[in-house]
């Protein structure tokens, strides 16, 4: 997946055509996306359903199915007609209804689009298969308010408007030794900030020369970070976001 950033969600529809009120789109595009080689998309069956929360939602795909994290989110009032589009995901709503919407999904590398049918306050995974190698890579979700109102609302800094967090401690991350043998010069993470500017959730990214004990470490010192809390329109809010560390020299 590139990092540009991802382009403006279109989040409106033709007015008096949505039959469920004030129930909420969610799209969740994940960092492992497709590339040339993604095969059929289909909705991944997890052992469970799919979990409404963020934090439990990456958990569940990362046991059931593949090693996930977020690369952007975006939202839309449901309604018949509204289209959700970040970098390389198209969600449009094909028919809203008072207990489910009927969605057309498509992720630019594959073929072709699929519709899938979503509960009101369910999540459906979407990915493909290909090559013996599974990829798990957005995640739809309905929400009414109530439902909003008892889980945490989570942004991505790539959605417009966000003002991203800043990070007050720029102590540099200690190299592990075999992030130095290899010359590893620093870290990417996905990291997770709530609305004081605490790290909720650090999840390391590209650890080829990483051992699982060097990944802990880097993830313990990360989740002891102090942000600056990211804003919408001047109010603090719970984000999901890219932080680069470089390694200090010794």
């Amino acid at each position: 997946m590139s990092g540009c950033a991802a382009t403006a969600t279109r989040g409106s529809g033709p007015e008096g055509t949505n039959p469920a009120a004030d129930v909420q789109l969610l799209t969740i595009e994940l960092r492992d996306h497709p590339d040339p080689h993604t095969g059929t998309l289909r909705v991944i069956e997890g052992s469970r359903a799919w979990p409404l929360d963020l934090g439990a939602l990456l958990d569940a795909v990362s046991h059931d199915w593949a090693p996930a994290s977020v690369y952007d989110v975006r939202r839309a009032t449901l309604a018949d007609g509204v289209v959700e589009q970040t970098e390389e995901t198209t969600v449009r709503v094909v028919e809203s209804k008072p207990n489910a919407a009927r969605l057309s999904v498509k992720l630019d590398a594959a073929a072709q689009p699929i519709e899938v049918t979503v509960p009101i306050n369910s999540t459906v995974v979407v990915g493909s298969e290909a090559d013996g190698q599974r990829h798990a890579f957005v995640a739809l979700s309905l929400l009414d308010r109530t439902t909003r109102m008892r889980i945490p609302e989570v942004f991505s800094t790539r959605e417009p408007g966000i003002v991203p967090p800043v990070r007050m401690d720029r102590t540099l991350l200690a190299a592990p030794e075999s992030a130095r043998a290899n010359g590893q010069k620093g870290v990417i993470l996905d990291v997770e900030i709530d609305e004081s500017g605490n790290v909720i959730r650090a999840h390391v990214l590209g650890h080829r020369f990483l051992s699982d004990a060097d990944i802990a470490a880097i993830e313990k010192t990360v989740s002891e970070w102090k942000f600056k809390p990211a804003t919408a329109n001047g109010k603090a809010v719970r984000v999901v976001t890219t932080v680069v560390s470089v390694f200090r020299d010794h």
